[in-house]
């Protein structure tokens, strides 16, 4: 016979007990048929919430890589597409070339074919410089770079009459003179419009007077030209051009060039890097205190744009600051790293020329997987007018077109190949993206199976639970009245 008791009332704890379990079970699957997962709590399902975390980086990932390759195609498109468009300017050169190589028309003709040929010698390499993200795409991409160290300036024009031969170079101008006009600017002056490596240079020059004349960079007010003008023979706007163009050589076909001094700034700025994004070409390095604003400023240019990083300066004395190191990474991808205990409230003055060969090629590469070796590369080859081998190529005699026809044949069959070689990565890429489409497919099916909640049994175990707890909490009531009516049955007993 088993324990009668007030005191512990067992029936009502057991009941109490199985309605906590109904409402348990109850509340898991209105969590499932809410969330759909079996997992909602960890603790339900530790090991598929583990698994399910782990395929769901998986396939995050890999979603990812799928939208790289779809970026990656659509780079390949835009330079095929580009290559192509090279592609038709070579077969108009090899029109022209074959058509000068004729005895159908003469000089003059040939000369104004040879003038519409290296105009589109001209576009080939404005072609070649499509960018992606800032990166020239066949233009050979950056070399090494060679930094000049303290150089004089170089560059002496051609003796004339009213203008010297010499003139004084300020800040960062290096290449060829490319032209000079001379157009009127008031009663008594002349407005001079110079090119210099791309860079244009503007002044005034006062007529029929000696002394000097400044021309500014339009790109960088720091850069300038000074001419010094010896007699007052200068009466006419013609006559400064006349003059310019004799001192500059371009009157006779053969431009001097001219390079600012360079200085060497290796005590203070230790080492130079190119970056993807730094085409070829001449730099010039600086960098200046402004002692109002207590900030130094780092410089480099290429004459056609500048690129400057600000910084608040600091001293020797702030050796928090990693004994005063700086590494300064320009958007152009140029790096430049300082000395340690540098001062640079006291930096040095004069600009340092840096010159960035071209590379061989330019290399992107993407990730097309969830793990980081996964990786594709696609490589672009130079396509410049001076990597196809065209440098100088003419037409505007017999046996120079047809030595230039047979150059670009040459040129065209490098075009092509590229534009192959292009449409095979691009094939790779999209047999991977069919690749990466099935593989998430399968792992959500396969996370399905660890953490998505199967509906009908969520359902079936919801109803169950529910009239579970109903039967239960039924039951937990009446037992509660079980001790009243025990208690009532012995005070009757002892009554009678």
């Amino acid at each position: 016979m088993g324990l009668v008791s007030i005191n512990t009332n067992v029936d009502a704890l057991n009941a109490g007990r199985f309605f906590d379990q109904n409402i348990s079970n109850l509340s898991k699957a209105n969590a499932q048929l809410a969330s759909g997962r079996i997992d909602s709590d960890a603790s339900d399902a530790p090991a598929a919430a583990a698994v399910g975390a782990n395929l769901s980086s998986a396939i995050l990932a890999q979603t990812q890589a799928a939208s790289n390759v779809t970026q990656a195609c659509a780079l390949i498109s835009l330079a095929a597409g580009s290559l192509q468009s090279m592609s038709q300017i070579l077969q108009t050169m090899k029109a022209r070339a074959t058509q000068a190589n004729a005895d159908t028309i003469g000089p003059s003709q040939r000369a104004m074919l040879n003038e519409e040929y290296q105009a589109l010698l001209t576009q080939v390499d404005n072609t070649a410089r499509i960018t992606w993200n800032g990166v020239a795409l066949f233009a050979g991409g950056s070399g090494d770079n060679t930094r000049l160290g303290d150089k004089t300036a170089t560059g002496t024009g051609a003796a004339t009459t009213n203008i010297s031969e010499t003139f004084t170079l300020h800040g960062f101008i290096a290449g060829s003179v490319e032209s000079v006009n001379v157009d009127s600017s008031g009663q008594n002056s002349g407005l001079i419009n110079l090119v210099v490596g791309g860079q244009s240079f503007q002044g005034t020059i006062t007529l029929g007077t000696t002394g000097t004349a400044q021309l500014t960079s339009v790109t960088d007010h720091s850069n300038t030209i000074t001419l010094n003008i010896t007699e007052t023979g200068l009466a006419t706007t013609d006559d400064i051009q006349t003059e310019l163009k004799s001192l500059f050589q371009l009157d006779i076909g053969s431009p001097i060039s001219i390079r600012s001094a360079s200085t060497d700034l290796s005590a203070k700025l230790t080492s130079t890097e190119t970056g993807a994004a730094t085409a070829p070409g001449i730099y010039g390095l600086s960098y200046g205190y402004n002692s109002t604003a207590e900030t130094i400023t780092y410089k480099i240019s290429n004459g056609l744009q500048v690129w400057e990083k600000t910084y608040d300066a600091f001293a020797t004395s702030d050796a928090a600051l990693g004994k005063n190191a700086r590494t300064v990474v320009f958007d152009n991808g140029f790096t430049v790293k300082t000395a340690a205990d540098s001062d640079e409230r006291n930096p040095m003055s004069g600009v340092e020329i840096v010159n960035v060969d071209a590379g061989n090629q330019v290399t992107m590469n993407f990730q097309v997987g969830d793990v980081s070796t996964n990786v594709i590369d696609i490589d672009f080859n130079p396509a410049t007018v001076l990597a196809l081998n065209l440098t100088g190529t003419v037409i505007s005699e017999k046996a120079s077109a047809a030595s230039a026809a047979d150059t670009i044949d040459r040129a065209l069959i490098e075009v092509s190949n590229m534009i192959a070689k292009l449409g095979g990565t691009k094939a790779q890429l999209n047999f991977t993206g069919q690749s990466l489409a099935l593989q998430i497919q399968n792992e959500l099916y396969a996370k399905a199976t660890f953490t998505d909640a199967d509906i009908t049994t969520a359902l079936e175990t919801a109803q169950e639970s529910t009239a579970l707890v109903n039967m239960s909490s039924t039951i937990f009531q009446n037992t509660l009245q079980q001790p009243k009516k025990l208690a009532e049955l012995v005070q009757t007993v002892c009554v009678k």
